[in-house]
């Protein structure tokens, strides 16, 4: 009887340490962009910089350049969860609007791993007229980009397209 009654006190007490992952939201208001020239994709601080150029492409819309640059500047020392004394990582989600980023950082501010969702977001101008060329009549009606980002890692970008024609649709998936 005391075999498993030890046993249970040390199951539950391990139970209650699983996970020591901490989640922060921020909350943030992007800023409104009328061109190309407003994009400014340095960094504050390089410890996210190679996050920035493996992820910085010339067909990327501004709308990603925009979120990629305020997941890199995140400066997770200043959330309410950040722990110094522990090596922890943080998962940190950024929305605005259909757009949104699931990021974990390390707990010196590096990004681990990053997933963003960019919803209607305009399709590169190769995978377009790739597209037209392919499935002529048909017209491009939704898009949705996903990037997969892990340290060290090169990124997945895919493109979920759904093509009408009439009362007729298609969905395509088309990566990079």
């Amino acid at each position: 009887m005391k075999t498993y009654f030890l046993a249970l006190i040390f199951l539950g007490a391990n139970a209650l340490t699983y996970s020591q992952d901490a989640i922060t939201y921020a909350h943030f208001r992007a800023p409104r962009l009328t061109g190309p020239s407003m994009v400014n994709t340095s960094l504050k601080t390089s410890v996210n910089a190679k996050f920035i150029k493996v992820l910085r492409k010339d067909y990327m819309p501004i709308r990603a350049k925009t979120l990629q640059k305020l997941v890199a500047n995140y400066d997770i020392s200043k959330a309410s969860v950040f722990m110094p004394k522990q090596n922890s990582t943080y998962k940190v989600v950024m929305k605005e609007g259909k757009d949104a980023s699931t990021t974990v950082y390390s707990y010196q501010g590096i990004i681990l791993k990053s997933e963003q969702t960019f919803k209607n977001i305009r399709l590169p101008y190769n995978l377009s007229s790739k597209v037209i060329k392919e499935y002529p009549g048909w017209a491009i009606d939704q898009v949705e980009c996903r990037i997969l980002y892990e340290v060290n890692e090169n990124p997945l970008i895919t493109y979920k397209v759904k093509l009408k024609q009439g009362k007729d649709t298609k969905k395509l998936e088309l990566s990079i």
